[in-house]
């Protein structure tokens, strides 16, 4: 009996796993100045890894750039122009 029940579990233990996930990539996100409203995870993604290739780059001269980086790379995604140009 407890075993014909098990399926269900699992199936709930993985999409509570992949909801953990997509709330650590909204905070990740948010964190960086980007709605991830409307975001698929692989753009979430892809957001994080220009995050990263930049900031790997900042050495002591350039913590300026690092401290910009939120408008360089965020401003103009699509899912923030709803925060910036609404009425």
């Amino acid at each position: 009996m407890l075993v014909s029940h098990s399926p269900p579990l699992v199936d709930y233990q993985e999409s509570h796993q992949e909801t953990s996930y997509q709330i650590f990539l909204w905070m990740m996100l948010i964190f960086r100045g980007l709605n991830p409203t409307n975001m698929s995870t692989d753009a979430m993604l892809e957001f994080l890894q220009n995050w990263l290739k930049v900031s790997k780059e900042v050495d002591a001269s350039c913590y300026s750039l690092l401290l910009h980086l939120p408008i360089f790379l965020a401003y103009n995604q699509p899912t923030n122009f709803a925060l910036i140009y609404s009425k």
